[in-house]
């Protein structure tokens, strides 16, 4: 009884188109040009003070960063006193 199967799915196989399809017929057109260019690199559209810019921001925001930090620190060890000394 075990050849049965595989007799079907040797008669099978060809009918799904699995087994050797090539492609044939298809055609793929060539990318334009520019879409085959690099893209370039973010750096090269800024100059130096854009970095200058940049730096200061990140600073002023890793500064106000530091103050919201150290005010939820202060106000949990606050609570945290507070919650021992009861």
């Amino acid at each position: 009884m075990k050849p049965v199967p595989i007799l079907i799915l040797a008669a099978f196989l060809p009918l799904t188109a699995c087994g050797g399809s090539s492609g044939a017929g298809l055609r793929l057109d060539p990318l334009p040009p520019a879409a085959q260019q690099a893209c370039p690199a973010p750096s090269s559209f800024l100059s130096a003070g854009d970095w200058e810019i940049l730096a200061g921001r990140l600073g002023d925001a890793l500064i106000a960063c530091e103050g919201r930090r150290a005010l939820a620190a202060g106000a949990y060890g606050g609570a945290t006193r507070a919650v021992a000394d009861e």
